[in-house]
């Protein structure tokens, strides 16, 4: 028959406790502090440099050797006789010179840029031409700034294409897509496993540049995350063409059709999973996670 027996009675050392909790505590933080070093190890001043206030992209400037040369339609006048209507989500409304326009494009001279929250809003656009309405209240997102001469360029994704109406001021041998400067680490994830770090330093509605000290494989699709003050984005890029410099490899990679949009909504916690009014802009959104 089995028999109960009363334990025999302990002291509780407290003291003892208290050291075993104190030791178990120190061994979390330090396995912790190790954890968060190796992910941060990962992306190095890279992260560092993307949490810090943002500057003005400004021109002209000393470019660095990683730098690529600015899409010349930035930096160009602006076209005679075309002006835009821009209205802000609080209903005020801001005039602005045309300086180049493509399918999904308007890049706009702005007096005062401080009038104009460059923070992925949607807005309103009417474009003039000689003061006759040539596109009434179009959807755009305000995704890029900066300061040419001296003078605000801002730049919109128009949510539908702009059609006709941009081959009238379109120059011979422009490119589709207006090419915007910009600064983001990122992470390729290659085939291998392995992982490469480098800098998006231009990005466009359906491509971008990525600054790599290493070679990849041309014509392959990577999964990429870019790293922005405000959001950590996936995107998809594969690298088209290739060139050489002393500091590395810059790759011209197109990405997944409209992804680009990502990009302009990089001033958002969450754009994977943007809610209205941001989410119609695009057919190709990504899924809810």
């Amino acid at each position: 028959m089995l028999r109960y027996q009363q334990p025999l009675a302990v002291p509780f050392d407290f003291h003892a406790a208290k050291t075993r909790s104190f030791l178990f505590q120190v061994s979390y933080v330090q396995e912790t502090l190790v954890m968060n070093h190796s992910i941060k190890s990962r992306y190095v001043t890279r992260m560092e440099a993307t949490n810090s206030t943002p500057k003005v992209w400004k021109w002209p400037q000393k470019r660095d050797a990683n730098q690529s040369i600015p899409d010349p339609r930035l930096l160009k006048g602006v076209i005679a006789g075309l002006q835009a209507e821009i209205t802000l989500n609080n209903g005020l409304t801001v005039d602005a010179r045309v300086r180049a326009t493509s399918q999904h494009d308007l890049v706009l001279l702005v007096d005062d840029l401080t009038r104009v929250p460059v923070n992925g809003q949607v807005v309103d656009v009417t474009l003039r031409f000689n003061n006759r309405i040539v596109c009434n209240s179009r959807k755009g997102i305000l995704h890029w700034s900066g300061l040419v001469n001296n003078q605000g360029v801002i730049a919109l994704f128009t949510i539908e294409p702009l059609g006709n109406l941009v081959a009238r001021w379109k120059s011979v041998g422009e490119r589709g897509e207006v090419r915007f400067p910009i600064d983001a680490p990122a992470v390729l994830n290659k085939t291998n496993g392995e992982e490469a770090f480098g800098r998006i330093i231009d990005y466009s509605l359906n491509g971008c540049r990525f600054h790599c000290p290493e070679a990849v494989e041309l014509g392959v699709e990577y999964a990429s995350t870019v790293l922005f003050q405000q959001a950590t984005i996936d995107v998809h890029v594969t690298p088209r063409w290739v060139l050489n410099s002393d500091s590395g490899f810059q790759l011209g990679c197109t990405l997944r059709a409209e992804q680009g949009v990502m990009m302009a909504c990089r001033h958002h916690p969450q754009p994977t999973g943007l809610s209205s009014p941001l989410r119609p802009q695009t057919t190709n959104w990504p899924d809810d996670k």
